[in-house]
């Protein structure tokens, strides 16, 4: 009788242990994090259509799920010491305001499994302001 319960124990541990992964790299709230960084390009992305087709476990007819994609710019923004590039998207008329090599803020959340995945989400984009003076002397930088 023991014999037979090690597989639904073991199966109910690891079943735990990818629920547990899975809150900590997608579901708990993860912190937002504000750095400058640099555009170092900027690619215009046409309008398109994305399909999305669900999936049921019984052979229902679900429809398929359209969106469109309107015309936008595709950013890859340099964070100061980093090597790493990080993307954000924006709408053609919200780009105009942006090109490569101007200075930006960026807010964004690191997500991933510790030690084996990580990459950070961009949630929000904004012109970097320079800073007034008193700061640039304490700090040596102009850019916030």
């Amino acid at each position: 009788m023991q014999a037979k319960l090690w597989i639904p124990i073991s199966l109910g541990i690891a079943s735990l242990l990818l629920a547990g992964l899975t809150n900590l790299s997608f579901v708990r709230p993860a912190v937002s994090t504000t750095a400058i960084g640099t555009i170092a390009a900027k690619r215009f992305l046409p309008a398109e259509t994305v399909v999305r087709h669900k999936v049921s476990a019984r052979r229902e007819l679900i429809p398929e799920q359209k969106l469109e994609v309107p015309d936008r710019y595709r950013f890859q923004i340099r964070l100061d010491g980093s090597a790493e590039l990080v993307s954000y998207s924006l709408p053609v008329a919200a780009a105009r305001g942006y090109e490569v090599g101007q200075r930006v803020k960026v807010i964004y959340e690191t997500r991933g499994i510790l030690g084996m995945w990580k990459r950070n989400y961009v949630r929000t984009i904004s012109l970097a302001v320079p800073r007034s003076g008193n700061d640039i002397l304490r700090s040596g930088s102009i850019y916030g």
